[in-house]
């Protein structure tokens, strides 16, 4: 077991080696700089000579690259290029909260939707519950999120959208978790608005992964349903509530729990465009503005990060898997 972990640790940290330097070369290839963000149309050449030199942008793209390295290693992100004396670090300490809090929303609404939905469809095959349950699924993978979160703001009007809290509520986080924080100080008040302001945005994030879930869920709940050992429970004459839940559905819940892992990673690339559509402010947003500043501190920290759970989730998972079943470790 030890060997096996080491070995795919070692996949973890090459992986992120080389997410880290297609991210760096990415974010430079593209048109633009951010010194044109910066000037706009009123450019001074001389100036600008004078800043790149100071940013390193005159040096050839592989010295750039190892200055980042080093600068990394040393557990420093750099400042805002667009935003002066802005550390690239304190501010994704400050968004990850709310890219978090609205993932784990996304993922409580997804998680019980989907598995309820797709076991629902293969217990009732071929009938209303499950033409009703893969319906939903097709139009959940087939909206695009952010048309999804457009209809809800304007169906919903009376929910609202943008910040975490209305913006005249001064209130003090210790976590970084609204709803968290808000329970810790007994403001139920305060706690009823987090969930108003998170509902919308998670509703439309959860919309792909719930239609995932369900879809896996009802084709390895098919198969545990075929299953010899869930006749002979049919034979003894068991409950029908206990051989779908006690007997077929925990042998089909290993490709769920799969899934649901990877839509984790999933998500937070989600998380973009959806905090773009609601103004919610987590690293999505934040990485929609430096992208359209050409803000290169900001694209890398903010990529590397999204890289970094894909990789630890997926490095979780591998773990998991290889502690219920000692035959992966083999491979």
């Amino acid at each position: 077991m030890i060997r096996f972990l080491l070995r795919r640790l070692g996949h973890a940290a090459v992986t992120m080696l080389v997410a880290a330097v297609l991210i760096f070369i990415s974010v430079r290839v593209l048109p633009g700089t951010p010194l044109l963000a910066q000037f706009g149309q009123h450019t001074d050449e001389v100036q600008m000579a004078r800043i790149r030199s100071q940013l390193g942008y005159d040096q050839p793209l592989w010295k750039q690259l190892w200055t980042y390295a080093r600068q990394v290693l040393r557990g420093d992100l750099g400042e805002s290029i667009v935003r002066q004396n802005e550390s690239v670090a304190g501010e994704l300490a400050k968004r990850i909260p709310a890219t978090l809090e609205l993932t784990l929303a996304a993922v409580v609404i997804a998680l019980p939707l989907g598995i309820v939905s797709g076991v629902a469809a293969a217990v009732w095959r071929n009938r209303w519950p499950d033409y009703v349950s893969m319906f939903g699924a097709l139009l959940g993978v087939s909206v695009p999120v952010f048309f999804l979160g457009i209809c809800l703001k304007a169906i919903f009007t009376s929910l609202p959208t943008g910040y975490r809290l209305p913006i005249t509520v001064s209130f003090e986080s210790v976590t970084g978790l609204v709803l968290v924080d808000t329970l810790l100080r007994g403001r139920l008040d305060l706690f009823w608005e987090g969930i108003r302001h998170l509902l919308l945005p998670a509703i439309a994030l959860s919309s792909i992964p719930t239609a995932t879930i369900a879809r896996i869920t009802r084709s390895t709940m098919l198969d545990a349903l075929a299953a010899d050992y869930v006749r002979t429970a049919k034979a003894k004459g068991s409950a029908w509530g206990r051989i779908v839940w006690r007997h077929a559905f925990p042998n089909a819940a290993v490709p769920v729990a799969s899934i649901a892992g990877f839509q984790v990673g999933f998500l937070l690339s989600g998380a973009v465009l959806t905090e773009t559509v609601f103004d919610w402010p987590g690293i999505g947003k934040w990485l929609v503005e430096a992208v359209q500043n050409h803000d290169y501190n900001i694209v890398q920290a903010g990529s590397f990060f999204i890289a970094g759970v894909f990789v630890t989730m997926n490095l979780v998972l591998d773990v998991l898997y290889a502690w219920l079943d000692p035959r992966i470790r083999l491979h």
